[in-house]
């Protein structure tokens, strides 16, 4: 019995230790990922300008439901970005899903034309994009010279999650947590991104249910010792 209580309680911990789609709070709310960390990972001509390529964001809550977004990507050369690759959720497939609402490049409105809605994966416009992984998000296919500032309000809070950008034919870069999602237990993997669900995340009913029997094992035991 003890063997159980201990597996399964290690289990539970594992399970609620990943970091992928959980909330963001607090000072992370405003933060970065750098290249030189090594928790961004670039390639082409982002990986041999000598720059530290960087994403940081600025996420504040305005009330009413209502969350702005800011990500600034700086420290890098030539090309400029040509497109940029947002998590966002399955269920975000179009602008009625108020997961991005009114987005501007480095101050000027991004069109509809512009944006695109999709399951992205590797393939020949995505270069270095990981084989395997994928990232249910939103393409903003614009982009500029360093800085590139993007900016939108959001129904959906922030959430842990992913982002992708191409320059040029061959420059590229990516969170490096986008390939860990089943393993990663370091926030620094990811980047702040809307949250899907409307709300902040939460366990699923089965994670609730292991939670709790894990502890009324726990309390059992301890009761049995006492007695």
């Amino acid at each position: 019995m003890k063997t159980l209580v201990l597996a399964l309680a290690a289990s539970t911990v594992a399970s609620a230790a990943l970091i992928y789609d959980t909330a963001v709070t607090g000072a992370d709310l405003t933060s970065s990922r750098t290249e030189s960390s090594g928790k961004i990972v670039t390639g082409g001509g982002y990986s041999t300008d000598g720059k530290d390529l960087t994403i940081a964001w600025d996420i504040q809550f305005l009330g009413g439901g209502v969350w702005q977004y800011k990500y600034t990507i700086s420290g890098y050369s030539a090309p400029a970005i040509s497109h940029t690759i947002l998590d966002l959720s399955d269920d975000c497939t179009s602008s009625a899903s108020m997961c991005v609402i009114d987005p501007t490049l480095n101050g000027s409105a991004i069109g509809a034309g512009s944006l695109e809605y999709s399951n992205f994966k590797s393939g020949a416009g995505n270069p270095g994009f990981p084989v395997g992984p994928s990232i249910a998000g939103i393409k903003f296919d614009v982009g500029s010279s360093d800085p590139n500032v993007i900016m939108f309000t959001s129904m959906r809070s922030p959430v842990w999650g992913d982002i992708y950008g191409k320059g040029g034919s061959s420059s590229f870069f990516y969170n490096v947590g986008l390939t860990l999602h089943a393993t990663s237990m370091d926030v620094n993997d990811f980047i702040a991104r809307p949250n899907g669900l409307g709300g902040p995340a939460i366990p699923e009913p089965g994670t609730f249910g292991l939670m709790a029997g894990a502890a009324g094992l726990l309390a059992f035991v301890a009761r049995r010792r006492m007695a």
